[in-house]
């Protein structure tokens, strides 16, 4: 009943949410770690004065710092190509994982019964 609709909405609306806040904290983790990774790959194989001093421990605690202007200006461009395949490594990796959940989540949802119990009687 139209009474009702409030209650009947909230359940589902709560689960897109909370989907959603896990889902953001679950793809920020990955492209984190990932990043992270990367730069630490990068600066072992590289020269030790490829990055900035500090800039590793500054990423450490803040991926925005790849993002932001004046540290950008701080890198050379060979270092800033290695950090765009980085960036695009890890945000692809999250495309896919994204692209495999929701390929579950369709697959769960064409396995959910049919048959609707309130429409009998």
């Amino acid at each position: 009943a139209p009474a009702h609709l409030g209650v009947a909405t909230a359940p589902p609306q709560f689960a897109r949410t909370l989907g959603g806040t896990v889902g953001v904290g679950i793809c920020g983790g990955i492209v984190t770690q990932r990043l992270f990774s990367a730069v630490q790959g990068i600066a072992h194989q590289g020269s030790p004065d490829l990055f900035p001093p500090g800039f590793i421990e500054k990423l450490g605690r803040n991926t925005e710092v790849l993002f932001q202007p004046e540290a950008k200006a701080t890198l050379s461009h060979e270092v800033r190509g290695l950090l765009q395949l980085a960036v695009g490594d890890a945000v692809g990796v999250v495309f896919v994982t994204v692209v495999v959940v929701a390929l579950l989540c369709l697959l769960a949802c064409v396995l959910l019964p049919h048959d609707n119990p309130l429409s009998k009687g």
